[in-house]
């Protein structure tokens, strides 16, 4: 548990949050970026076939077939149901990882079992993120930096060495070169352009008050990070001083703040692949899903009414107009098919 210990900044973010600390501390909250057992952490979405959607929950993962009208538990194998986060193999879909407090799952006949990964049991992994078009390599973020395996999940290394490169909430990498990545943590952002084998900081203009000592950043400061397709020079992130760009592959970053309210704490981000200009973000506090149309210039609350703590949030990858979202605390998760303007909600059974 030592490296879970709660910072003063932390406990008092998860606070006011508004979220209950559980009997093990930080393992179950994670700085606020992980659900209760009745909470969302993620959805993860079929690219061949998008009526086909998992959800990641504090009680494992659920997965519908008709686009989210009906739902079914798939925890056969998943001994650890605290899901932090899920990736799905774009070039086979069956596949998919399941970040959880225990470790990496990985299933390859589209959940209808799970096995542990091995090299990260007992380690806190709140990331993921997959080569997209080498199954082989995959990349997790964990309460002990970056780890990567080279043999789709058969096994796992650490890769980063960075003292400050610990709790890391996010990862990314640029489509166009794999080989680089980035990762989001306590001690800011961290990128790699030769595979994760050495790791810079990138943390200019994106603590303006603070400096990433280890000391006077919580652990797990950005939350989320996303990169331009397109353009993957341009690349934002989320922490909770509201979303960052940058414009130039991290090496100097700007707020992008405007219309964002409620305290700009950002706990993920989503960017439109087919119009990178297109960005949701989902907030802990009032104000639930900004979305901007602009790059970030220009941000607009879009719903659903009323909620916030939006941690999961996913954009259909072969219709952006299709959202699924779902809030950390309370099982309750939503659907837009118009891009955000108006939204269902879904009834998915988390025990």
């Amino acid at each position: 548990m030592g490296r879970l210990a709660l910072t003063v900044w932390t406990l008092v973010t998860v606070l006011a949050a508004g979220v209950v600390l559980s009997a093990q501390g930080a393992t179950r909250m994670s700085a606020s970026h992980g659900p209760t057992g009745r909470g969302f952490s993620a959805f993860a979405i079929n690219p061949r076939n998008p009526q086909v959607v998992y959800a990641g929950t504090g009680s494992g993962v659920l997965k519908s077939t008709d686009g989210g009208v009906s739902w079914q538990t798939v925890n056969l194998g998943l001994t650890e149901r605290y899901v932090y986060d899920l990736a799905i193999d774009r070039r086979h879909p069956a596949v998919l990882y399941a970040a959880t407090a225990s470790g990496v799952f990985k299933s390859t006949n589209a959940a209808r079992s799970w096995r542990y990964t091995t090299g990260l049991r007992d380690i806190p992994t709140i990331a993921l993120a997959l080569h997209p078009r080498n199954s082989l390599i995959a990349y997790a973020g964990t309460d002990d930096g970056v780890f990567k395996s080279s043999d789709a999940g058969a096994s796992w290394r650490k890769v980063t060495t960075h003292p400050h490169a610990r709790r890391v909430f996010a990862i990314a990498l640029d489509a166009q070169d794999p080989a680089t990545v980035y990762a989001g943590s306590g001690g800011g952002v961290f990128k790699s352009t030769d595979a994760g084998r050495s790791w810079e900081k990138r943390n200019l203009g994106l603590f303006p008050n603070e400096t990433a000592d280890g000391h006077s950043l919580a652990e797990g400061a950005v939350s989320a990070i996303v990169v331009n397709s397109r353009r993957p020079q341009t690349l934002y992130v989320g922490y909770p001083r509201g979303v960052f760009q940058s414009t130039d592959g991290a090496r100097t970053w700007r707020p992008m703040n405007v219309g964002l309210v409620g305290g700009h704490s950002v706990a993920s981000l989503a960017i439109d692949p087919s119009n990178p200009q297109t960005l949701f973000t989902g907030t802990y506090r009032s104000g639930g899903i900004f979305k901007t149309t602009n790059g970030g210039r220009r941000w607009a609350a879009t719903g659903p009414p009323g909620k916030r703590y939006v941690l999961a949030l996913a954009l259909d990858p072969t219709d952006s107009e299709t959202i699924f979202v779902g809030m950390v605390a309370g099982a309750e998760a939503f659907k837009s098919v118009d891009g955000g303007r108006t939204w269902r909600a879904l009834s998915i059974p988390i025990s």
